[in-house]
């Protein structure tokens, strides 16, 4: 069964890593990104609560990823001899 997330332009550049960290907490599904999208393959249907708890951990991911690239200058900075 396939399933697709519709992901806003702004963490487009974030869909990569976001996917590596998803295929590794979710070995079962198969991920991939494609214009502006997620795409997750499942062995099996998902359940509609089942559907909204993996849009929700996608999302949380890639938002993830979009904190740690914008405050990674900061965590630098702190830790530098400067």
């Amino acid at each position: 069964m396939k399933y697709e997330f519709d992901i806003p332009s702004d963490f487009n550049i974030h869909l990569e890593k976001a996917i590596a960290r998803l295929s590794y907490l979710y070995p079962e599904f198969s991920f991939s990104s494609a214009e502006q999208k997620v795409q997750v393959d499942a062995n099996e249907s998902l359940t509609d609560e089942q559907a909204v708890e993996l849009k929700r951990n996608v999302f949380h991911q890639i938002y993830r990823e979009r904190i740690f690239q914008e405050t990674l200058p900061i965590r630098r900075w702190l830790y530098s001899d400067d």
